[in-house]
């Protein structure tokens, strides 16, 4: 009973706490300030207008704010139009009122309980003046004396146009447009035929409002500058010959005049177009024959005169009419004095030209070869492609009835096709002075025979026989970059460039994609091609595949589908890059170089990716490496006897910085290894490049080892060992430092690797250089390619393959059954007939076997929870949840299964569900829980938690918040936040209110 009594109090005291809170805030919000106006737009006074045309006025929208919720009343010239209940934001508008023109009072009253504010708007509305526009022409206006113009206005509203013209002196009306929304004005005589400055303006006057708007012009009218004659033809001093046909004068004139032509001072009548008046344009006159011809000699004035009301101009030419002397020739090409030289079989042609017609004679060392008569000014021409080897004189002369001219002579030299270029040897007397040699006739330079690309050379010019010496200058060496195509010629094509007789990297064509344009050649910078080649090489995974520089590719692992590879790339050792990469796509490793940003050091295509049950393996198809190093170049640097005179994304220029001296018997190092050899012989100059290779330690000659990149484990393959073009007989052969023989007189060793992996093959022989190379070693174990599990009755697809390529033939076995052989495409496909776990073999004679696991899934039915869900998760005792389960059958035939409810252990509901294949269905359940705690819910064996809380009413949360409630409000009342008015009955009340409290709280 007690507690019964404490709980009955403390309710009491909860219920009294919740009223005086209430109490509280209904005190304090009744004594708040009165609602004040915010922000009124738009600022007063306001002014809007009226389209007279229309009657329709601006829109206007007037508002307030508000801070604290009101009643808002709007007025219109004192009355009452509009009005919002409890509103901290108010707006208004008038549609009546935008279109009334006149003077209106706008008030707004905003009021409430705690009092009342307004704010109040003067409105004016007008209606608008016309609105101007199409003026034209644009001023200020300039005109000539009679020139006739027009001057043009348009309105937005139906107005009189009245139109002044002010002189300076008086301001006229001229003109009115009554009831237009349009108008034009054109002067009259009297104002376009006097020079002045005027003034046009336009008034426009809207006769319902009243309202005006105006425009105006600045005109000027000038007087006509006096014509003037252009263009003369044909030009003066004009020369003409006896006989020749009258020629024909013609000139320009800018305006209408009257005109006039006069021979000598003698105006000439004979035609009426030669005296005309009026015209413009152009103006053209054949002279009389009576006055002026061309039957003798004689030199005569022809004159051209043009006048009117503006003035007058004219133009006189100079006629000579000459007597006809002996042709002369008047031009001529090649126009030089200088020797013609021309390349043995190659077509020269030549050619003169007379001033009169004429017979052009061809004579050749003395000898007529051609002739052939042309008018007067046309070119009489020579082609020839025949001449011998040698010098030769080539004359030409024009002769007619009046005489013969003067010939015109010619050198021409006629050189063998080796002359300029071609010879491997430059010979005194035989070659020219100025001599290329290029990729066709120097072996030394770069060049790739597949794409027939090679662009180095070097010219030597102006070559000083009798000083036996080239100047400064006079060398020049050249080179620019070239595609070639890629080994692998799938990736497509990059540029390469020859220098100093050897090949470098110049930038990539982003072939193959991925590798972008980055030409290190724009920074000067040169990179070897260490690889380029499309061997296939089989590396198993935990191998390597070894490049160039210390890299190797490391295959790490093959994913579970078989379809990528993880490569790692390592460097003398550390690694320097992991990526996947998948079939039929490429690794590329890229990297900074000077600066070369991101420059790709290493392409490898992935041709395909195999897992098996033994053995993980990737073909590679395509290896291209250029050198992390590189050589620079760059302008006023020295390459022996060359200094860079340009570099660039599109060439690189060498030239010689000094004179070098061909003396007899000298070797001259001019450019990397490519060196001058100049005969022993002082009594004739002959010289050639070539290309020097340093001897090696103690006199050896160079050696290479030339063997597939990759075989196969137990394949016999050829070592062969040469120098240079020979091959070298009795080499000593090491495989992985073992002696495995010698080469033969052929310079091979035939020899069949017994261990997979990769191996170094090492060549030795007295007198030569030692030589190297690695080899991979690869198994012919078969591929097998099949699925891991198939349903029974679903057709077994199976492929077999060896580093990526098909093998027909081959026996495949289910268990100890032959179930068929691979066809052409090295697949067989078979239905197996009853279910369980097999082995899948691939077998060949010559090759490895190889096998997998295969599964045949026979008909079944399995019915499974998917989801499970229980709501709500948290419940008071005494309620339910609803449980809802999806079941799914993920068998292949119809089944039925019963499921099963369990709470905390214990079977509450089952249920038996049959469901088709792949169908599912929803099972709902609900639960009433009566025991506080958490439950275990279990539905076919999916699990799920439930949350039973107690039902008691949670008391001290109430008084809590109702405590606090009051409190908050007390507080704010005493720190004055809420104001309760000075001397009022609220600090009684507040008093109270805080006594209350404190006696319930001792209770």
């Amino acid at each position: 009973m007690e507690r019964d009594g404490r709980k009955m109090r403390v309710h009491r005291a909860a219920l009294l706490l919740m009223g005086l809170a209430f109490v509280g805030l209904v005190l304090a919000l009744g004594v708040v300030a009165a609602p004040a106006i915010l922000s009124p737009a738009p600022a007063t006074p306001v002014q809007t207008f009226v389209d007279p045309n229309t009657g329709v006025g601006d829109a206007l929208m007037f508002s307030i704010g508000i801070n604290e919720s009101a009643n808002v009343s709007w007025y219109v010239n004192g009355t009452l139009d509009a009005a919002a209940n409890q509103t901290t934001y108010a707006t208004y508008s008038n549609a009546t009122l935008q279109n009334t023109v006149g003077v209106h009072t706008i008030m707004v009253e905003v009021s409430n309980a705690n009092g009342t504010d307004n704010h109040t708007w003067m409105w004016t509305v007008s209606y608008a003046p016309p609105h101007l526009t199409g003026k034209s022409p644009q001023s200020p206006v300039s005109t000539t004396t009679g020139q006739a113009i027009e001057f043009n206005i348009t309105s937005n509203q139906t107005v009189d146009f009245t139109w002044y013209v002010d002189n300076g002196t008086t301001n006229t009306r001229v003109q009115t447009n009554t009831a237009a929304t349009s108008a034009s004005y054109t002067p009259s005589s009297s104002y376009t035929s006097t020079p002045g400055t005027y003034t046009v303006s336009v008034v426009a006057t809207n006769p319902t409002t009243g309202l005006s708007s105006s425009e105006s012009w600045a005109w000027t009218v000038s007087p006509p500058s006096a014509p003037s004659l252009s263009n003369p033809s044909p030009s003066s001093p004009l020369q003409s010959y006896v006989g020749d046909p009258q020629p024909t004068f013609s000139i320009d004139v800018d305006q209408n005049v009257n005109v006039s032509w006069w021979v000598n001072g003698r105006q000439d009548t004979s035609d009426p177009a030669y005296n005309a008046t009026g015209v413009s344009g152009t103006l053209s006159y054949t002279p009389d024959t009576a006055l002026a011809n061309t039957s003798s000699p004689a030199t005569y004035t022809i004159e051209v005169r043009v006048e009117n009301a503006n003035g007058s101009d004219s133009y006189s030419w100079t006629w000579n009419v000459l007597a006809w002397g002996a042709p002369a020739i008047i031009d001529h090409y090649p126009n030089t004095t200088s020797t013609i030289t021309s390349i043995e079989g190659a077509t020269v042609e030549l050619g003169i030209k007379a001033n009169q017609t004429a017979t052009i004679y061809w004579v050749i060392d003395g000898t007529p070869v051609s002739s052939g008569t042309v008018a007067a000014g046309e070119w009489g021409r020579l082609i020839k492609s025949d001449l011998a080897i040698g010098t030769h004189t080539v004359s030409a002369y024009a002769s007619n009835s009046n005489g013969t001219s003067s010939p015109n002579n010619w050198t021409w030299k006629v050189v063998p096709k080796t002359y300029f270029t071609g010879d491997s040897v430059w010979r005194q007397g035989e070659n020219s002075p100025t001599y290329t040699w290029t990729t066709q006739s120097f072996a030394g330079f770069y060049y790739d025979i597949d794409d027939d690309v090679g662009s180095e050379q070097i010219v030597f010019k102006n070559i000083d026989v009798a000083g036996r010496k080239v100047a400064k200058g006079d060398i020049v060496y050249t080179t620019s970059p070239s595609q070639v195509h890629y080994n692998y010629s799938t990736w497509g094509k990059y540029e390469v460039i020859g220098f100093m007789a050897d090949k470098y990297f110049a930038g990539y064509l982003d072939m193959p994609n991925g590798t972008g344009t980055e030409n290190p050649l724009s920074s000067g910078q040169l990179h070897k091609v260490l690889m380029d080649d499309d061997a296939k090489r089989s590396v198993y995974v935990g191998s390597s595949l070894p490049l160039k520089e210390g890299y190797e590719l490391f295959v790490k692992e093959v994913d579970i589908n078989g379809n990528r590879a993880l490569l790692e790339l390592r460097k003398d050792g550390e690694v320097v890059d992991t990526d996947f990469v998948a079939s039929d796509d490429d690794y590329i490793y890229t990297k900074d170089v000077g600066s070369a940003d991101d420059l790709p050091l290493i392409i490898v295509r992935v041709g395909s990716v195999f897992r098996g049950t033994e053995t993980n393996v990737v073909l590679i198809e395509g290896i291209f490496q250029i050198s992390e190093s590189y050589t620079s170049v760059e302008s006023g640097q020295d390459f022996k006897e060359m200094e860079v005179v340009g570099v660039g994304s599109g060439s690189i220029t060498l030239e010689n910085p000094s004179s070098i001296s061909l003396s007899a018997g000298k070797d001259i190092d001019i450019l990397g290894d490519v060196w001058i050899r100049v005969a022993d012989d002082s009594s004739a100059l002959r010289y050639y490049p070539f290309v020097k290779i340093e001897e090696l330690v103690g006199g050896a000659l160079p050696m290479s080892v030339d063997v597939p990149p990759t075989v196969s484990k137990g394949e016999q393959i050829p070592i062969h060992v040469v120098s240079g073009l020979s091959d070298v007989e009795g080499a000593s052969i090491f495989y992985d430092g073992e002696l495995i023989g010698t080469t033969n007189a052929s310079g091979v060793l035939l020899y069949t690797p017994t261990e997979l992996g990769n191996h170094t093959i090492e060549a030795r022989r007295y007198g030569y250089a030692p030589a190297s190379t690695e080899i991979v070693v690869t198994n012919a174990t078969l591929e097998i390619m099949a699925p891991s599990s198939i349903d029974l009755g679903e057709t077994l697809v199976v492929r077999v393959g060896l580093e990526g390529r098909p093998v027909e033939n081959a026996t495949i076995k289910l268990d100890d059954t032959v179930i068929g052989h691979t066809d052409a495409s090295g697949t067989l496909t078979y239905v197996p007939e009853s279910a369980g776990r097999f082995t899948l073999r691939a077998e060949k004679p010559g090759y490895i076997s190889n096998s997998t696991s295969l599964e045949v899934v026979g008909p079944y039915a399995e019915l499974v929870v998917s989801s499970l869900s229980v709501e709500p998760k948290v419940v008071k005792a005494g309620k339910s949840v609803e449980v809802r389960a999806t079941i799914v059958n993920n068998g292949n035939i119809e089944g039925t299964e019963l499921i099963e409810i369990k709470l905390d252990g214990e079977v509450v509901h089952q249920e038996n569900i049959t469901l088709a294949p792949g169908e599912s269905t929803t099972l709902t359940y609900a639960q009433k829980l009566n025991e506080e705690g958490t439950h275990v819910l279990d539905v076919g064996g999916t699990i799920a938690t439930i949350t039973v809380e107690g039902s008691g009413f949670p008391l001290g949360g109430v008084i809590g918040a109702v405590v606090g409630a009051g409190v908050v409000v007390l507080v704010l009342i005493a720190k004055g936040i809420i104001p309760l008015g000075a001397g009022g009955k609220g600090g009684e009340i507040a008093e109270r209110i805080r006594e209350l409290i404190s006696r319930m709280l001792r209770r």
